[in-house]
């Protein structure tokens, strides 16, 4: 299972998720479902890595 940091981190920013999905070029509703559990692909998590100024490996955690 793959879990995710990004609704904490996102609000320690004070980003909306309307911000964080435009500086990570996805919308606002695939935003939504990978903080709630839908796993993006690489490349969207590299963008909300980048968005966020974080690694990829301090946001994405496999549970197993």
């Amino acid at each position: 299972m793959l879990k995710n940091r990004i609704a904490g981190i996102r609000t320690e920013k004070g980003l909306s998720q309307e911000k964080l999905a435009e500086n990570s070029e996805i919308s606002r509703v695939a935003l939504s479902a990978i903080e709630n559990g839908t796993i993006p692909n690489g490349n969207t998590m590299i963008n909300i890595s980048k968005a966020l100024n974080k690694k990829v490996e301090e946001i994405f955690m496999m549970i197993l």
